[in-house]
């Protein structure tokens, strides 16, 4: 059987080389091909779009490349539960085994696809508690505060001074420099205007 092997580390400071000699040993302990080492400098919170290895990889799994992938721990998959959640469906729905050596998960296991199960019920869980603190915090904000969103930074005062300097014929940037605003902002007050 051939495997691979993804490897992530979130700075360039920090060293993943143990971890990547005991998934090689475990793997050729089994009698393992390994097909490819695939490792990445990179946060596990960044999504799929944004993780060049990791792309490669999924596209060399549905390719068929490799049966299985070793990981030293889910996290280095993905720190997002969503996003491990995705990845572990796409590799499960193409025939590919995921192995994490620190949890001691192999999806290729009743028990291993329980753990993927628990996963996806508590990311469900995290979203609709995301969802409700948030919802809460609005809530709370727009009854402690006159407005909502960011503070205006330009006056009405300022507004209606830019549209009667336009007005009596100066220019935009002279404008700009009479009001003491951007000229970026006098454009967008005389477009709503």
């Amino acid at each position: 059987m051939k495997v691979a092997l993804l490897s992530r580390i979130s700075t360039s400071e920090q060293s993943n080389e143990s971890a990547l000699e005991e998934l090689k040993r475990v793997a050729l302990n089994k009698g393992y091909d390994i097909y490819d080492v695939y490792e990445e400098v990179v946060s596990g919170a960044k999504g799929i779009e944004e993780r060049e290895q990791l792309q490669r990889l999924l596209s060399d799994a549905k390719k068929g490349c490799f049966q299985a992938i070793y990981v030293w721990e889910l996290s280095r998959l993905s720190r997002n539960l969503r996003n491990l959640i995705n990845i572990i469906q796409e590799l499960d729905d193409i025939g590919v085994t995921l192995y994490s050596f620190r949890e001691g998960v192999s999806t290729d296991t009743n028990s291993g696809k329980m753990f993927i199960s628990l996963l996806g019920i508590m990311s469900q869980w995290e979203l609709s508690v995301r969802a409700d603190r948030v919802a809460r915090g609005i809530e709370h904000y727009r009854k402690t505060h006159k407005s909502w969103g960011r503070k205006k930074s330009i006056t009405d005062e300022q507004e209606n001074k830019v549209i009667q300097l336009r007005t009596d014929g100066l220019s935009i940037r002279n404008v700009s420099k009479e009001v003491g605003i951007s000229t970026a902002s006098v454009q967008r007050i005389l477009k709503t205007a």
